[in-house]
């Protein structure tokens, strides 16, 4: 059974020092990958890079220009991590990280994931391992 408890202990931390900083919210880049079931949009090779300004207030405001980058409409509960945990708030999202945004009537599964990024998540970890 999958658990997506730790990134949320991570992503509870990261906030904290952000809201002990500044009383500025501050702006920071993730990896979008549109996931659109067996087409080839499916397949894209590189995520959309997307900027999450600091006065965003919803995820919805991230999705929303998600959308408008990918040409996707996601569904209301479309935003998720490569692992299967749905991303519900902004403080759930952590900077330089990558994210699945599935369209309208779409959910996630893990046949539907980017072969790129599953590359690239696997490659990360070699490295990780390697550097040990």
């Amino acid at each position: 059974m999958r658990s997506c408890a730790p990134s949320a202990q991570v992503n509870t931390q990261n906030s904290r020092q952000w809201n002990s900083d500044t009383t500025v919210s501050r702006s920071f880049w993730i990896n979008v990958w549109p996931c659109y079931g067996g087409t080839s949009a499916s397949h894209t090779q590189h995520p959309t890079r997307v900027l999450v300004r600091g006065r965003y207030r919803y995820i919805e405001e991230v999705m929303e220009k998600a959308a408008k980058l990918t040409n996707c409409r996601p569904a209301s509960h479309g935003f998720y991590t490569p692992d299967g945990c749905p991303i519900r708030n902004l403080e759930s999202l952590v900077p330089e990280q990558h994210y699945l945004l599935f369209p309208f009537g779409g959910f996630y599964r893990k046949q539907t994931v980017p072969t790129a990024l599953l590359w690239q998540l696997y490659s990360d970890a070699r490295h990780i391992v390697q550097c040990l």
